[in-house]
């Protein structure tokens, strides 16, 4: 699959929705920093909650990959649970960081855009979930308090983020596979 350029995020969606899902996944994990910054630059919308989450109980794995130093694969898994739809993170150093539960919800600033919302205090999981713990405190504070990820389409199963953190944008990108 072609990498993203400023001139072809757009084509990338039909080799994205013809390819399988582990083939999807090793070009998320192929992707250079630059390459995420540019596919969510040129990424349009394109996304709803309905997109990370199946029926009512189940969960469902994005497989992820992000632009940072250490740590680059994990996952956000999402469930719509009650009224609501929730997800946290699993990777190899939750333990340490805590899940960071988030609340999926529309944009506020951009239709077609979800947002990861961390603001989202978690009282109760799905069954599947860690059990909740507040992003605001222990190391959670430095990875996820006051931060949402906005996430833009890119195929069926692809989709880009950004973080902000205390309402600034980052340079922190990822992108998701849902499998």
């Amino acid at each position: 699959m072609q990498k993203p350029s400023a001139t072809n995020v757009h084509t990338l969606r039909a080799e994205l929705d013809a390819a399988g899902s582990e083939e999807r996944v090793d070009w998320i994990r192929s992707l250079s920093s630059k390459e995420q910054a540019i596919l969510f630059a040129h990424a349009e919308g394109g996304v709803s909650v309905s997109d990370y989450h199946g029926e009512a109980g189940e969960v469902i794995i994005n497989e992820g990959c992000n632009n940072l130093p250490a740590f680059k694969t994990f996952q956000k898994r999402v469930c719509a649970h009650g009224n609501v739809v929730q997800g946290y993170n699993e990777n190899n150093i939750r333990w340490l960081i805590g899940p960071g539960h988030f609340l999926v919800r529309p944009s506020e600033d951009v239709e077609g855009e979800v947002w990861f919302d961390y603001y989202f205090e978690a009282t109760d999981a799905p069954e599947a979930f860690p059990v909740p713990s507040s992003n605001k405190r222990g190391l959670s504070y430095l990875v996820y308090a006051n931060m949402i990820d906005v996430m833009r389409g890119v195929s069926e199963h692809v989709s880009v983020g950004r973080a902000i953190k205390n309402g600034k944008e980052t340079g922190n990108y990822f992108v998701l596979c849902r499998t």
